[in-house]
């Protein structure tokens, strides 16, 4: 049913087509006054007129040449099976899993044709017609304006999107401004949602002294009404590639979208303005079109023509706050702020085809903003103060009692969930996924910004653990073992489920790791000038007014004293004191602030760069600096090199919240292997056995299954006796191996077992058989104990006749169908026959690689071909901490050859090729967040800063393994070796007798 305009509800399907079509024409077309004013352009120029005094960051031009290359093979394929397989088509039907499983018989024409669109810009129009499906937004919507638009486009046209938003994604980072947080790696929503509770907090502190408010602004239909003039604009000032920007306005201005309803569509719509929801391309810019605003109010804070809030004496000033259309605005209480501000939004509105919908927006003042000051602000912006029950991105933000309704919230949330499922036709398999992927996720968001009660907590523990059990509809029911138990990791005997307890203790410590950082985040720059703006984060208490946030970050941060440390590069980042940089390290009570010692680097001798031992002495002891001599290597005052905070068990150096849980529950609970942890951590490794046969075997191990024996043991009017035998009591090796009918399906089986041996219990007789058998037999055993089970529940449940021959056909069942699923699997993994990378005979090209082994000892290695040949090679032994980092070296190498050699042929090329690719995507996106070790840190930051030197000359390319196979024999070499080997075309011997061909391979690359 929808409501028309004359306000009746109608149910005929012609009717309510007609009002969805007229909504959507409207809603894509740009304002009729705007256009015959001419508003929206003289707002455009306003903007950009105004934007030109500061301009901010922008992509740099050395980027464009990366951005505009021509996708190869390779990269079109990768993007392309990256995409959901099964993710629904657009009107031309074809799905991702269809190009993927065809690849090999239309690869090469897609591949022709998606860099003729690289290259012309222009994408075919049948490409860019696409589907309108529409969600509801709520439970029961009346009108069209209550459905979201989701765009559902041809695939061919989302591969091209996502190859730009893939190459666009590293470069965004660096030129949206730090107000904005969605869609950018690193930046999180909740980091917005623990900002605007430090603003609330403050605001309710009688202290505070400006008398402030905060707008929370609704801008309706922003991503559809987004005008396309704008969007050009703002791309062009990022100093985007304008042969982007061409294709960009030849995919918008040619658009075509049809609205479904009940499935069906009629016609084409040609929208002129607004954002494909749905496209990969469209996140990033929206945020581009955002940011001139946020840069607007940059300029006008800048100007003194805004004054914004300031939280703390030595905090940042805030003006703003954005999540993509989530825009907060906060300001002082003063008519000529309030009209600023809203010339700002009037022009940037005009301009962007945006408004803001007065009545969803939402007002919060400091307690010192007096009565007039309020009605004032409400009556300018037309909209009312916020409620307790107010949120903002989903989470309540009121200090009182936020933290119950969180809680109370997610109960039902978890309650919805669990009444959708079917948790009678669910196996505990099926139950422990859900479990892990939802039920437990769903806390995620809302507790790392707030601390639930231990009471509610509890509750939804007892939800989940009832759904496992299958008892979801019970008050009391049996259970065989304790959901602490069942919460243990693996290698313990437990199914991992996280304990959400101490989950959410190890969200809230990767707050505190945040607030050791020192990073640019506002509300970690917040909490600094508020709580410890001199004494340090380890000295810092909990103060009169604190937020719930700081609270919770007292409580658990002494779990970082033992785990952290800061890693020295240049020494001045790190303060010798307050800050954790050598092992048992401790709080300095007697910490001065005015002491004259602020930073590691001024403990250095300034002659001979050693430590300075007196120094050393004066502040630690004789003990602890005489450990710092020892351990602790100097830093280098004049490195560029920052100092970095690393978690000491993380390979990456970074603190995750599953490394965090980890710490938390091994520091709150008596680690020790459970009784079947070790079979347990075996068996759940194996993938030839199916989910549910694996936690059933947990079952059968833990002794978790309803036995008669296990049943009297609780209820002791059950009988322990086995129902099949009505010999002996019915216990785990009892049912099933020393039962009659039970030896009966071992003997006649494929594996032909005698299990006579009653002296076994469960977990020894499992383990014993296990040891003997193959992958094949391993699988035969697990599914006869599978079906033995089922055997014995129809006995019981059913009232049949035990029939081992049945029981064995299963199995052969189960074994038939592995196989074929096997087989299939093997098919469709056959590595495809692929072209060649591309490379040009004039430039040259360098192979690199390394070999590592855990020891330690490592080998890089460096082949440069010219014209196709061997010119140059290097082999050289060294160290390194993983193979990540032997990669490092070995590219380091290569790059300072290459740079040597231009010194005599400026205008070559170079094209490096490595199979690193978390590597060259690093480097080639000068981005060091995802290293997977923190020692080649100063390695990958060394490499970064020689590939900007000469991004114009070099391209880093990421290969297949077996495409720098001559570099990786070369690097085994040198790994066995203790000393470097060099050589050129005149000495190419030893690569002669370590079968390594002196042309390049013409298998891998194709030169032009």
């Amino acid at each position: 049913m929808v409501r028309e305009e004359n306000g009746d509800l109608t149910g005929d399907e012609r009717k309510i087509r007609s009002e969805f079509i007229s909504y959507f024409k409207n809603l894509y077309s740009p304002n009729p006054q705007h256009e015959t004013t001419g508003v929206m352009q003289a707002d455009i120029e306003h903007i950009f007129l105004t934007l030109q005094s500061n301009p901010g960051p922008k992509i740099e031009n050395a980027a464009h040449r990366a951005l505009l290359a021509l996708p190869d093979y390779h990269e079109i394929r990768r993007v392309l099976f990256q995409m959901g397989p099964d993710k629904s088509p657009g009107p031309d039907g074809v799905t991702a899993r269809f190009l993927q499983q065809n690849w090999d018989i239309i690869g090469m024409d897609l591949v022709t044709e998606i860099r003729r669109i690289f290259h012309t810009g222009q994408i075919p129009q049948d490409w860019l017609k696409c589907n309108i499906v529409l969600i509801p937004k709520g439970s029961e919507p009346e009108t069209p304006k209550e459905y979201r638009p989701i765009s559902l486009g041809n695939v061919t046209y989302r591969l091209v999107m996502k190859i730009w938003a893939a190459r666009l994604r590293p470069h965004m980072k660096y030129i949206i401004s730090k107000e904005q947080a969605a869609f950018l790696q690193g930046r999180n929503i909740s980091d917005n949602v623990l900002l605007v509770k430090e603003v609330i907090n403050s605001f309710n502190q009688k202290t505070f002294k400006q008398q402030g408010f905060m707008l929370k602004a609704d801008i309706a239909k922003a991503f559809d009404k987004l005008e396309w003039d704008f969007i050009i604009k703002a791309c062009r000032h990022v100093n985007f590639p304008e042969h982007l920007v061409t294709m960009l306005i030849s995919a918008y201005s040619n658009t075509k979208i049809k609205i479904l309803i009940n499935g069906a569509g009629d016609g084409f719509i040609k929208p002129t303005r607004g954002l494909r929801q749905g496209c990969p391309m469209s996140p990033y810019i929206f945020i581009i079109a955002m940011e001139m605003l946020s840069r607007m109010f940059q300029i006008s804070v800048q100007n003194r023509e805004l004054k914004g809030l300031r939280l703390a004496a030595t905090a940042p000033y805030l003006s703003h706050i954005l999540y993509a259309d989530d825009l907060i605005v906060l300001g002082e209480a003063e008519r000529r702020e309030i009209g600023n501000l809203k010339q700002i939004l009037k022009c940037f509105g005009g301009a962007a085809g945006l408004e803001i919908n007065p009545t969803k927006s939402k007002l919060w003042f400091t307690k010192t903003c007096d009565a007039h000051a309020r009605e004032m602000i409400k009556s300018e912006f037309q909209a009312q103060m916020a409620s307790r029950e107010e949120k903002y991105l989903g989470a309540f933000v009121l200090a009182i009692g936020s933290a119950k309704k969180t809680a109370s919230m997610l109960i039902d949330r978890i309650w919805k969930k669990l009444a959708g499922w079917k948790c009678a036709m669910l196996s505990h398999a099926g139950r422990l996924v859900l479990i892990k992927s939802v039920l437990t996720s769903l806390p995620v968001y809302y507790m790392s910004t707030e601390r639930l009660p231990k009471g509610l907590i509890n509750k939804m523990t007892s939800l989940i653990a009832k759904f496992f059990w299958g008892k979801i509809d019970k008050t009391r029911y049996m259970t065989f073992v304790s959901w602490k138990s069942i919460c243990k990791p693996m290698e313990e005997g437990g199914l991992g489920i996280r304990d959400l307890s101490i989950f959410g203790d190890a969200l809230f410590l990767k707050n505190a790791w945040d607030l050791m950082r020192q990073g640019d985040k506002f509300w970690v720059q917040i909490c600094q000038a508020k709580y410890y703006p001199k004494i340090g984060f380890w000295k810092a208490t909990n103060t009169n007014g604190a937020s719930a946030l700081w609270r919770e970050v007292v409580k658990v941060r002494h779990h970082l004293k033992s785990n952290v440390r800061w890693e020295l590069n240049n020494g001045k980042h790190v303060h010798a004191i307050s800050q954790p940089w050598f092992t048992n390290w401790e709080v300095h009570q007697d910490f001065n602030p005015s002491d004259t010692v602020k930073k590691v680097s001024h403990l250095l001798n300034p002659v001979t760069g050693l430590w300075n031992v007196d120094e050393l002495q004066r502040l630690f002891g004789r003990d602890k600096a005489t450990t710092i001599q020892t351990q602790i290597k100097p830093p280098d005052p004049t490195s560029d090199t920052p100092d970095r905070l690393i978690w000491i068990e993380s390979k990456t150096g970074r603190y995750s919240v599953k490394e965090g849980y980890e710490e938390l529950y091994s520091s709150t609970q008596h680690r020790v292997p459970g009784n079947i942890g070790v079979q347990w951590a075996m068996i759940n490794k194996w993938k030839f056995v199916a989910p549910k046969v694996k936690v059933f075997l947990w079952r059968m191990l833990s002794k978790a299954l309803p036995l008669a024996q296990n049943l009297h043991r609780r209820i002791t009017t059950i009988s322990p006796l086995c129902q099949r035998c009505g010999q002996e009591n019915e216990y785990e090796s009892h049912c099933f191996f020393f039962c009659p009918g039970s030896r009966r399906v071992w003997f006649q089986g494929r594996l032909g077992l005698r299990t006579h041996d009653q002296s076994l219990d469960i977990i020894q007789a499992f383990t014993q058989t296990i040891s003997l058998l193959d992958e094949d037999g391993i699988k035969l055993y697990s599914y006869t104990l599978w079906e033995l089970w089922k055997g014995r529940n129809e006995v019981i449940m059913q009232h049949k006749q035990f029939d081992p021959i049945k029981i064995l056909r299963a199995v052969d069942s189960w074994m038939r169908g592995g196989v074929l699923e096997t087989q299939v699997n093997k098919t469709q993994q056959q590595e495809l026959k692929v072209p060649g990378y591309m490379i040009q005979r004039k430039n040259w090209q360098l192979l690199v690689d390394a070999s590592w082994q855990q020891s330690g000892k490592a080998g890089t290695a460096y082949i440069l071909y010219e014209d196709g040949v061997v010119s140059y090679w290097s082999c050289n032994p060294c160290e390194a901490h993983d193979p990540f980092h032997a990669e490092a070296l070995a590219m380091l190498d290569g790059f300072k050859l290459v740079l040597q050699r231009f010194g005599e042929n400026q205008n070559k090329m170079v094209d490096i090729f490595s199979d690193c690719q978390i590597l060259v995507a690093a480097v080639t996106e000068m981005n060091t967040d995802n290293l997977p070790c923190w020692q080649a840190l100063p390695v990958v930051q060394e490499l970064i800063s020689l590939y900007k030197s000469c991004a114009k000359s070099i391209q880093v390319t990421y290969v297949r393994r077996d495409a720098v196979k001559p570099s990786h024999m070369l690097a085994n070499h040198a790994r066995r070796k203790t000393h470097a080997k060099v050589g050129n075309e005149m000495d190419c011997t030893l690569l002669l007798e370590l079968g390594i061909r002196l042309e390049i391979d013409k298998n891998y690359f194709e030169i032009t």
